[in-house]
This record gives structure tokens, C-alpha cells and sequence, in this order.
């Protein structure tokens, strides 16, 4: 699993399903309240047509209709914006171990190198004590 960074994408979940859980409690308490079965088109989108066209010679049902697509907006820019979120997050975490494994290479690299030179450092010295020419 990724490293996750300046967003919790679980808590954007957790709130945008929040948000449906209410949204069903405020149905509910429609319904109980009316005490009517359709009170938009989610409910009964063909018996709420029926009921429409009874009510539409007297008033218009445009309100209802607004509601209803403000609502789905709502709901389909909460859904996108946890995609967006969830997608920087990714693209981050990806960074960042993009970065983790140059940082481990170039780190392997400085201690093989100081290896290296350390031993090119011992076979002069080690060719000139014989000579008695350095210490050991």
C-alpha cells in the first residue's frame, strides 16, 4: 500500500457516504411528514409522471425537478472530488518512492566509491613497507 499525503481520502469516503445516509434520513422524514409515498422522482419516477401531470394543470413541478438535479450535482462533485484527492495522493506517494530508490542507489554507490578508494589508498602503502619507507 502507498504512502498517502496531505489527504485522507477514507475521511472524504466516510463523509460523501455520510452524506447519502442523511440525505435517506431527510427522504424519510419527507415521506412521514407529507405522508406521501412520491414526493420526487427517485422514489417513483413513473408513478411520480402519473401524479405530475394531475398537478401540473393546477401548478408547476419545476421546483421539484431543480431539487432533484441539484442534489445529483451534489453528489456526483463529491464522488469526483475524492477521485481527484485519491489520485493526487497516489501520484505522490508514487514520487516519493520514485525518490526513496534514487536516494538507497546514489547511497550504495557513495559506499562501494569510498570503498574503492580506500583500498587504492592501502596498495601504495602496501608496496612501499617492504622498503621500510612507511610505517605500518
Amino acid at each position: 500500500m502507498g504512502l498517502r499525503f496531505d489527504t485522507n481520502v477514507p475521511a472524504l469516503n466516510a463523509s460523501r457516504v455520510l452524506n447519502r445516509s442523511g440525505q435517506a434520513l431527510i427522504q424519510a422524514l419527507r415521506r412521514l411528514s407529507r405522508r406521501l409515498r412520491i414526493n420526487r422522482a427517485a422514489d417513483d419516477a413513473e408513478g411520480l409522471g402519473v401524479a405530475v401531470d394531475f398537478i401540473s394543470h393546477g401548478r408547476g413541478s419545476q421546483i421539484d425537478a431543480c431539487r432533484n438535479r441539484i442534489e445529483f450535482t451534489i453528489d456526483t462533485l463529491a464522488t469526483q472530488r475524492e477521485n481527484s484527492m485519491a489520485a493526487e495522493s497516489a501520484i505522490r506517494a508514487a514520487g516519493i518512492a520514485a525518490e526513496t530508490i534514487a536516494f538507497t542507489h546514489s547511497e550504495i554507490l557513495v559506499s562501494a566509491g569510498s570503498s574503492v578508494w580506500a583500498q587504492a589508498n592501502v596498495i601504495p602503502q602496501t608496496a612501499l613497507t617492504p622498503l621500510g619507507l612507511c610505517e605500518t
